[in-house]
């Protein structure tokens, strides 16, 4: 499941490459349109609508969602959408634009983020998640032309709580 594939070529890539047996996509803006040749699915409604309308199915082995979290206007709700609609064995990678990520860029100008993200406050929010970073970068490139501006990549999982020791007094 791919959140916020705006024209596909992610999905695009992803098909071509790993062959996934299906790829489903969210996207709400009319680029999505554009993407529904390179998709399984497309669902034009946000994640906690098609859950609660049952519109969509649990059991994703892979969420992918790259600069879309910062749009968002609770992030954590999203995450709690995103870990219903998962398989037991599963995988989430998540890319942000990284606030703290370049000298030349003091503050990240884009009026449609709501939240900016470093590698440390992105790791805190999934935390409150119960989500456990495996891997992360903070050395992606953005897109060709935003020279400046470098993202946060993370690849997560659930943590795994152990069970509480019985003390003795």
């Amino acid at each position: 499941l791919e959140i916020g594939c705006a024209t596909g070529e992610l999905a695009a890539m992803v098909r071509a490459e790993q062959q996934p047996a299906s790829y489903e996509a969210i996207e709400l803006s009319p680029a999505g349109a554009q993407a529904a040749a390179h998709l399984d699915h497309l669902h034009t409604r946000p994640l906690g609508e098609l859950i609660a309308a049952k519109t969509i199915t649990p059991g994703f082995d892979m969420i992918l969602m790259s600069h879309v979290l910062e749009h968002l206007e609770d992030p954590a709700a999203e995450l709690r959408a995103m870990k219903q609609v998962l398989s037991p064995s599963w995988a989430m990678f998540i890319e942000v634009p990284n606030l703290a990520g370049h000298r030349k860029l003091p503050i990240d100008d884009n009026r449609s983020h709501l939240h900016f993200f470093s590698s440390t406050s992105l790791a805190r929010l999934l935390a409150k998640e119960g989500l456990e970073v495996v891997a992360a970068a903070t050395d992606a490139w953005l897109d060709a032309h935003a020279v400046t501006q470098k993202s946060v990549d993370v690849l997560v999982r659930l943590v795994e709580v152990p069970p509480t020791a019985e003390r003795s007094v």
